[in-house]
């Protein structure tokens, strides 16, 4: 049981419309249990205040652009945690077009939102996966964003990217030239990790001797095997989740005593 003493955390609120207000208090695990409810939950939601008349965002982008800044634009009932600590059950979202997990209390849709402050020390879980803050690398370096964990246990772990892209439009100019709506666009990547505290995650490139790049040298010769024994295509995520999921199973070899 997590005591009043010894849990406390800080969490920051941020206003879709740009503004910015910080909730600092100390919250206990134990005394929300007690009394049959979560108290970070009220005082979040009395924080963030009245909803702003103003339209979001996304919701002008959402009118004038094919497509959505969202993969699923409804709040899902999801989990909250601190350091691994269980915070609360608010409602959750992610906004794939400003990177950001978005939090409501209820599912009314008058009731304004909020989001999670970008945070390794935070993560959340909506549909049974958890949503985690890391870095990772791509081709302008090293950066940070939200990821999908598909594979997390063992000593090789999976996560997905999947963010969404606008694409201004064009207006014809002449009757040769079509006009191209603004859009949104899908923009997917898989990130490979090992079991260490935030460390840096690896883009896992196309091609097979990429991905088995990624693994331990002792482990690749059981692994092309595999992929080539069950035909994976590894552009597929189910397959590239079993395969991980075979490497998780590999013990090291034994060192023969001379």
């Amino acid at each position: 049981m997590i005591t009043l003493n010894r849990f406390f955390m800080v969490l920051t609120i941020v206003f879709v419309l740009g503004q910015a207000q910080v909730f600092s208090q100390g919250l206990s695990q134990a005394a929300g249990q007690q009394s049959g409810r979560i108290p970070w939950l009220d005082d979040l939601y009395r924080t963030i205040g009245k909803k702003n008349a103003e339209k979001g965002k996304n919701d002008l982008y959402s009118e004038i652009a094919k497509g959505s800044p969202y993969f699923d634009k409804d709040f899902k009932k999801g989990a909250v945690y601190y350091n691994a600590n269980f915070i609360g059950t608010p409602y959750l979202r992610y906004d794939a077009y400003n990177d950001e997990i978005q939090i409501k209390k209820t599912v009314h849709s008058e009731e304004e939102y909020g989001a999670l402050l970008k945070s390794k020390e935070l993560y959340c879980v909506i549909d049974s996966k958890r949503m985690v803050y890391r870095s990772f690398t791509n081709a302008n370096g090293i950066e940070s964003g939200y990821l999908k964990n598909l594979v997390n246990s063992g000593k090789y772990f999976l996560f997905v990217r999947k963010i969404k892209k606008y694409q201004e439009g064009r207006t014809s100019v002449n009757s040769l030239a079509a006009s191209v709506d603004a859009k949104f666009i899908d923009e997917i990547a898989y990130y490979f990790g090992e079991k260490k505290e935030n460390g840096i995650l690896q883009k896992i490139e196309a091609g097979r001797q990429q991905v088995l790049g990624l693994f331990n040298t002792e482990d690749r010769p059981k692994l092309k095997s595999f992929i080539r024994k069950n035909k994976l295509n590894l552009n597929s995520e189910n397959d590239l989740m079993t395969l991980f999921y075979y490497a998780n199973t590999l013990k090291p070899e034994s060192t023969p005593i001379d």
